[in-house]
């Protein structure tokens, strides 16, 4: 049994989301996304984002999505897209309502934004040694070195 055989008889309300690289809008023109989707309509789930995540000056693709078998939308309050140019992939969110009633002690963290602040970031960026990072052309090694030196 797959995973998403597994979750339908469990009957239990779940959400997938991710970068899923399979635009949504080919689904009359292409065999393999309207395979896809038929799929996950058939284990009710169901996209919650229709709008496009990857947008281009020459294509709009809905490639990011979050699927629920909450099809009445009872254990969510929204869902949605965030308009930012933070990435070549707009970050999609999803709002869930508060099952447990359970109290929890509340932390929340600020982040201090002033010259001190500003300065300091500064000063620890200079101390990393960059020439490493920049000499590789594997970005995912790029990365992994940056943050190893974090």
């Amino acid at each position: 049994m797959n995973i998403i055989d597994y979750l339908k008889v469990e009957n239990k309300q779940c959400y997938i989301m991710g970068d899923f690289n399979i635009n949504l809008t080919n689904y009359g023109s292409h065999t393999e996304t309207q395979d896809y989707i038929d799929a996950m309509f058939q284990h009710s789930f169901i996209p919650l984002i229709n709008k496009p995540t990857r947008i281009t000056t020459t294509t709009a693709t809905v490639i990011d999505n979050i699927y629920s078998n909450d099809i009445l939308g009872t254990n969510y309050q929204t869902h949605g897209i965030i308009y930012t140019d933070i990435s070549d992939h707009l970050p999609i969110f999803l709002l869930t309502k508060q099952i447990n009633d359970t109290k929890v002690d509340t932390v929340i963290e600020t982040r201090i934004y002033n010259e001190q602040a500003t300065t300091t970031f500064k000063e620890s960026i200079d101390q990393i040694t960059w020439d490493e990072i920049y000499a590789s052309k594997n970005p995912q090694e790029s990365y992994s070195l940056f943050h190893y030196f974090n």
